[in-house]
């Protein structure tokens, strides 16, 4: 009797590969490795808060809002820090409070913006895990915004030589400002950034609300025994109003952009006036941070068509006698306004002097 043969071995399966990563796009590629190119050609505009992973409610599929705020104390404004408010502006800031992000790091995909026509945006998403991070998106840290407060972050110092390190990204965004003020503060290694928001006209100075978060700021760090030394800081004066004066909109540099523009030839295209906005961004080169303020316009435009209706017009003999109706071409004016946003200037604001120099070689028309 003979024995059994051996069964051949089965053939082993090759490695099981990882799915290739889902490449950047254009303007987020741009981001990485030459942001300062991105924004001398294009204006951003980050949103107010980060969300989280994607969950399906009811209504379909949603992103949940993160506010990821570890502490809110309220800042003291009496006894003997109402010294550094101005006792004839009213209320020195009662409800006011001082708030400390815990997650720090969103993760990004610039696009093209469907509210601001020739911008870009993004979704800052924060994931719960890292199995949940969104293809083709970049890590930043993202400091939020929240009205009446002082939302506050402290980048840590870098930690390695990995520029492309995920959890130490060497891109920063703070929240979109409309009118808010952005300070920052402290070693360039690892600085400290401020967002102080709210609506305009809406602190208790009133139409000087940079004034008050600079004195708000001042007690917060004066109660919790900080020594801050140097602050820099970004306005409203700065982007949006450089009266500070509630409806205004207008800057010294959007003033000259809009000059420029009724230079050029423009056709049947009329540039009719432009309004600032901002953006507040930093970029780390090695282990030092720089902290940039991107001036923006949008760029209002319009042009007059001739549209042509048929209407009906009463026949009159001698120009007195009704004998009937016709129907006529009639000519008429349609005016079609359109905007696109554009940068004006992008300037650094810290750590160095915060001069107006604009870094935009060449304007862009509409």
């Amino acid at each position: 009797m003979s024995g059994s043969r051996p069964l051949p071995p089965l053939p082993s399966r090759p490695p099981q590969r990882p799915p290739p990563p889902i490449p950047l796009n254009e303007y987020t590629q741009l981001l990485r490795a030459k942001p300062l190119d991105l924004f001398r050609k294009y204006a951003v505009s980050p949103p107010d808060a980060a969300v989280g992973d994607e969950i399906v409610t009811h209504t379909g599929n949603m992103r949940m809002r993160v506010m990821p705020i570890t502490s809110r104390t309220q800042v003291s404004t009496d006894g003997m820090f109402s010294r550094f408010f101005n006792p004839d502006m009213g209320p020195t800031g009662e409800g006011f409070q001082h708030a400390v992000v815990s997650k720090k790091i969103a993760w990004i995909k610039l696009v093209m913006d469907e509210a601001r026509h020739g911008a870009l945006t993004f979704r800052a998403i924060i994931p719960s895990t890292k199995d949940n991070i969104p293809p083709g998106h970049i890590p930043v840290w993202f400091l939020p915004w929240e009205s009446r407060h002082l939302v506050e972050m402290t980048i840590p110092p870098k930690q390695n030589e990995d520029d492309d390190d995920p959890d130490d990204p060497m891109l920063f965004f703070t929240a979109g400002i409309n009118g808010c003020s952005v300070f920052v503060r402290g070693d360039a290694r690892s600085p400290t950034i401020t967002h102080a928001g709210i609506s305009q006209g809406q602190t208790p100075y009133g139409n000087n609300p940079s004034e008050f978060w600079r004195h708000l700021l001042t007690a917060n760090l004066a109660g919790n025994n900080v020594f801050a030394g140097k602050t820099w800081e970004v306005n409203n004066t700065d982007y949006i109003n450089q009266t500070g004066v509630s409806g205004g909109a207008k800057t010294a540099n959007t003033d000259r952009y809009l000059q420029w523009l009724k230079t050029l030839p423009s056709g049947p295209i009329t540039v009719s006036h432009v309004v600032p906005w901002g953006c507040v961004f930093g970029v780390r080169y090695g282990r030092l941070w720089s902290f940039y303020l991107q001036e923006n316009a949008v760029v209002h435009t319009y042009k007059l068509i001739a549209k042509y209706d048929t209407i009906q017009v009463d026949k009159k003999l001698f120009g007195v006698f009704k004998t009937g109706t016709e129907e006529v071409s009639h000519r008429r004016l349609v005016k079609l306004e359109s905007t696109i946003n554009r940068p004006v200037v992008l300037r650094d604001f810290y750590p160095g002097q915060g001069g107006a120099v604009n870094f935009i070689e060449k304007w862009q028309p509409w």
